[in-house]
């Protein structure tokens, strides 16, 4: 006789004990079955919820964990700029050409020793025009029809567009001397009366013939400059002490011709030194000359 199977055996038991909720052996069966994978699904479940919890079960981590929304990404970085170049320089402009308008350049101011271009030349008509070059000034040597008065020489500057001449240093004088030495008496030949006023004035009632003097451009002259005519001036008309009689200054082309000679200014504006043929006109820039005053 063959051996009931456990099964078989629990099966009769229960069947004696409950008839009607025996189970058929095949059911049994099933039911033990579907148990087992049951419990072998849930062994398989907890294994991998272990593992997630350990950070384990996928090679990809890159997945975020169910439920949480993935990280943003960084944002993108600008590609990295090459440092900045400091801005090249534009070259220097041009020098601006330095004739006056209607003027022609005609040629260079030259020194009498070594014949070195200190200035340049512009002629229109009858009228010319020198360049100091080193200062930058402009520079007119005017003979009107008849010898004039300071008052009258200096309006006529202003009119031309200029000022009469303030040669207030030992440079300027000196340009001065080299470019109207031809037209300037020189030495024995001037008399006090035949020379050309400068922009020199002499404030009233200084206390002697030799204080109170400045250039019209502001800077003063002592009466123990080198550029008076020594030793005797300024003597207001041969005056030891101050008479408001020459209160004016004007040059000659000094003691000779050599350019370092520079004693060449008087003072004048009484008797025969009341009017000079000539003035000279000190002009800031090309554009202060006017063509036709």
């Amino acid at each position: 006789m063959q051996r009931k199977t456990d099964d078989q055996s629990r099966l009769e038991i229960l069947a004696s004990a409950a008839p009607t909720e025996a189970p058929t052996l095949a059911g049994a069966a099933v039911s033990r079955r579907t148990w087992r994978a049951r419990g072998a699904a849930a062994g398989v479940i907890a294994l991998a919820l272990g593992l997630a919890g350990c950070g384990g079960g996928s090679d990809n981590n890159d997945e975020p964990p169910v439920g949480e929304e993935p990280a943003p990404a960084p944002p993108a970085q600008p590609p990295a700029q090459p440092p900045a170049q400091p801005p090249t320089q534009p070259p220097a402009p041009a020098p601006a050409d330095p004739t006056p308008a209607g003027f022609t350049k005609t040629g260079d101011v030259l020194t009498t020793a070594g014949s070195v271009d200190i200035g340049d030349v512009f002629t229109a008509g009858t009228r010319t025009v020198v360049l100091d070059t080193v200062n930058n000034r402009y520079y007119e040597l005017v003979t009107p029809a008849a010898a004039v008065d300071y008052a009258t020489a200096k309006a006529a500057a202003q009119t031309a567009g200029g000022l009469l001449a303030s040669p207030s240093d030992a440079a300027k004088m000196a340009f001065v001397k080299v470019a109207f030495l031809a037209q300037l008496p020189v030495g024995g030949a001037a008399s006090g009366g035949n020379g050309a006023w400068i922009g020199l004035e002499q404030a009233a009632s200084s206390p002697t013939p030799g204080d109170g003097w400045t250039f019209l451009d502001g800077t003063a002259l002592p009466g123990a400059s080198a550029l008076w005519n020594k030793p005797s001036e300024p003597n207001d008309a041969d005056n030891a002490t101050e008479s408001n009689a020459e209160n004016f200054g004007a040059i000659f082309g000094g003691k000779t011709v050599t350019e370092t000679d520079l004693e060449m200014i008087y003072d004048a504006g009484v008797g025969t030194s009341a009017t000079q043929p000539m003035y000279l006109v000190e002009y800031a820039t090309k554009e202060a000359i006017v063509v036709a005053p």
